[in-house]
């Protein structure tokens, strides 16, 4: 009997543990959706182009940019500025990592190919 009644009782906490956990993830799929990829090109040097990840959820965003280049670069914020080689398209990704408050996290990404002149 008491087996049984510890095996409830374990069940239960894990049901709420888990339950607190799952209420508390950060679900990237939802907030893929608030996110997308800017670019501009400088005036003066178009090789050099700042590109953003724009945006708009509550979390905090780190961003590993991948320029399509063979280069790479992570950042704390959402804005970054990098010089091509040459001229041409390139497939651009922001891999972010989204940070709540209570040290939740998750990792997806957004792709976007650009036109560098």
């Amino acid at each position: 009997m008491k087996k049984i009644v510890f095996l409830i009782v374990c069940t239960l906490v894990l049901s709420f543990s888990c339950k607190k956990a799952a209420d508390e993830a950060i679900d990237c799929v939802v907030e893929l959706l608030f996110a997308s990829i800017s670019y501009t090109a400088n005036p003066i040097d178009s090789k050099e182009v700042t590109l953003m990840v724009n945006y708009a959820g509550e979390f905090s965003v780190s961003v590993e940019w991948e320029f399509g280049d063979g280069t790479t670069e992570t950042m704390s914020g959402t804005t970054v500025t990098h010089v091509y080689p040459s001229a041409g398209a390139y497939s651009v990704k922001a891999n972010m990592t989204l940070s709540g408050d209570n040290h939740s996290s998750c990792s997806t990404s957004k792709s976007k190919t650009i036109d560098v002149n």
